[in-house]
């Protein structure tokens, strides 16, 4: 974390419009894995925060579609709890989501 956080990223192109963080859990994808479809601006750290906020919330990635477009990213993630279970309570696919959208989220924009 510390590392990430040494760098600075200025990979912002003239004219790029940064798109906000949405976050989509796509629940008739498969019966077996929640599908987390993550569309954010392209920055140093991004994955890793992605993923860091996964694993906080003990969920388990099950396939991974990593996607960079220009300077935004399309980053799809089949997930399940720790029981081997698609996520299905309203109030972990909240949680789920809340914690998403402050790991993309950089701080001043």
């Amino acid at each position: 974390d510390e590392r990430l956080r040494e760098k600075v990223y200025a990979y912002r192109r003239r004219g790029t419009v940064q798109r906000q963080a949405e976050v989509r859990l796509i629940h008739d994808a498969s019966d077996a894995y929640t599908v987390v479809e993550v569309h954010a601006a392209d920055r140093i750290g991004l994955l890793h925060d992605i993923a860091r906020a996964l694993f906080r919330l003990n969920l388990d990635i099950h396939l991974a579609r990593i996607d960079t477009r220009g300077s935004s990213v399309v980053d799809v993630f089949y997930i399940r709890d720790l029981h081997g279970l698609p996520l299905t309570d309203a109030e972990h696919l909240h949680t789920l989501r809340t914690a998403l959208l402050e790991a993309v989220d950089l701080p001043g924009v």
